[in-house]
């Protein structure tokens, strides 16, 4: 609460009527400024060639700043911490289980790279999957409908949080006691191997694999260098992974690893927090109704000169926003010129073949000793009321139990033998015809090479044994997926917007819509 980390990098909406343009200009002249960045590489390229285009086409025209960002470390707090924070709902929504309860504790340094993994790793084991004993505990206690975890390695004194949504403000004791209770049992009986090694190697596979999906390898790599480097630790720990995970992997196997630091960074912490965020009818109008007051109180305080002043600036800058940037201005920026873009796409190999009446597609080339399996199942004859159910399907496969694994013993075991298996609802257009379109319930599986054998097993465990008869496990899952929805539709609301639009006039957008736009959140919402 006493460092930088308080303020909202993106802006306080009611902090930002008070910054004048001379302390944005001043902020801005003195933070972003080169002697205040930090320049990462990346790619096969010539080191030295790529630093002289640097300076020559950038750092040359400035002058050094002896710029030294106040990063103070925030002490322990002698005593747990409690806050309170109210959050809007509109005046005909009922409050009743819109709460949000966490506790949140702050865990060492971001420079000590074994802590960097492990409480990752940590996090992962407790609240994270199917196995999770912790989110398991709370979850059939009652008293939210959601769990997850958050572990926060991407700030100088990182941040383990155990969240639970939906709940009421009187539920924050049931909170402390089950979540101490639970840890307090696992410290004095033992966390269970098989999950520890579980949550190990599903971290090292993530690592070693390199697949960050929506960001490339090279860009994700800056950031795991700036989770160490701005805070004077070295550029490269955090991707001198290997003998760390080694370590703990040994440590953990062998002994009491991770008991320790469930004791040590958890139930003996002090510097912890507990935030209960709840709702308040009303409370936008209230603001509104501040705001509002103090800008009529500061329109009092003017002479009729200075309102003029300000109707004038305000009329200047409106036009200076709505008129085009000149051509030379335009000129200034650095565009990529086309023809440096490649023409052709990448052809991957492909061998095809035919075995059952089933086409395979077979695509030899290096994966780094990974093997990746995807099948693919037409869903094309499903009617149309029955489409959110594939949906559905593709979140309820390999997290409810098997004829031969309950669905925690099979976590593990997708954990411990692969990178993960995953189903998921696809849809496949024609390039300029969206009118035809191929939906698929998608299985997508990826091992070593050498697991091949047990990734096999399970595939075939998951497509001919899932029981479908745990009826409190599915409400658990259904509850989980309103959850996440809920909170992307706050964060994401343009997508599911566009999704809408796109169905009233094309076949695929209405499929889309249907398996993962708001018709899906209603269907999910009336079965819960």
């Amino acid at each position: 609460p006493n460092t930088i980390y308080r303020f909202d990098s993106g802006g306080d909406p009611d902090a930002i009527p008070e910054l004048t343009q001379e302390k944005f200009l001043s902020y801005h002249s003195r933070y972003y400024h080169p002697s205040n960045s930090f320049i990462y590489l990346y790619g096969d390229g010539d080191v030295l060639e790529h630093l002289a285009f640097i300076d020559r086409e950038y750092l040359k025209d400035f002058d050094y700043k002896d710029i030294k960002p106040d990063l103070p470390i925030e002490p322990p707090f002698n005593r747990p911490v409690e806050m309170v924070i109210d959050y809007p709902i509109s005046s005909n929504e009922s409050p009743e289980e819109k709460t949000f309860l966490s506790i949140n504790f702050s865990v060492g340094r971001v420079t000590d790279p074994e802590l960097y993994l492990a409480f990752d790793m940590l996090e992962h084991m407790l609240l994270e999957t199917p196995a999770a004993p912790l989110k398991k505990v709370l979850l059939q206690s009652g008293i939210g409908k959601d769990v997850f975890g958050s572990y926060d390695n991407s700030i100088l004194q990182p941040s383990f949080s155990v969240v639970l949504k939906y709940s009421e403000p009187n539920r924050k004791d049931e909170l402390h006691n089950i979540t101490y209770e639970t840890l307090k049992g696992m410290v004095e009986d033992g966390i269970d191997k098989k999950l520890i090694e579980a949550s190990v190697n599903i971290k090292e596979f993530g690592l070693r694999e390199g697949d960050y999906r929506n960001f490339p390898k090279g860009l994700f790599y800056g950031m795991m260098v700036m989770d160490s480097w701005p805070y004077g630790g070295a550029p490269y720990s955090h991707l001198m992974y290997g003998p760390t995970i080694e370590k703990i992997r040994a440590s953990s196997m062998d002994g009491d690893y991770f008991e320790r630091l469930i004791e040590d960074y958890i139930l003996k912490n002090l510097h912890r927090s507990t935030l209960i965020v709840k709702p308040k009818q009303g409370l936008e109008q209230e603001r509104a109704k501040k705001l509002r007051d103090r800008l009529r109180a500061y329109k009092a305080s003017l002479k009729e000169d200075e309102i003029n002043r300000l109707i004038e600036q305000t009329r200047a800058l409106k036009e200076r926003q709505s008129m085009p940037d000149r051509p030379e201005d335009l000129a200034k920026i650095p565009i990529l010129p086309i023809d440096e873009i490649k023409k052709e796409a990448e052809v991957l190999p492909c061998v095809e073949s035919e075995r059952d009446s089933i086409k395979l597609l077979f695509h030899p080339m290096f994966t780094n000793n990974i093997i990746y399996i995807d099948l693919y199942f037409d869903t094309s004859s499903v009617p149309q009321r029955l489409l959110p159910y594939i949906s559905l399907l593709s979140s309820v496969m390999g997290r409810v139990s098997t004829e031969k694994y309950n669905y925690m013993e099979l976590s593990k075991e997708i954990n411990i033998h692969t990178g993960g298996i995953h189903f998921m609802h696809e849809n496949f257009s024609e390039k300029d015809d969206d009118a035809s379109y191929y939906p698929k319930l998608t299985l997508k599986s990826r091992a070593l090479t050498k697991k091949l054998p047990k990734l096999s097993e399970l595939i075939a465990e998951l497509i001919s044994g899932t029981r479908f008869d745990e009826k409190h496990r599915l409400k658990e899952i259904l509850q989980e997926i309103r959850s996440r929805m809920e909170a992307s539709i706050m964060q994401n609301g343009h997508v599911f917007a566009t999704k809408r639009l796109l169905s009233y006039f094309s076949l695929s957008g209405r499929y889309n819509e249907l398996v993962s736009g708001l018709s899906y959140y209603r269907f999910i919402t009336d079965l819960e």
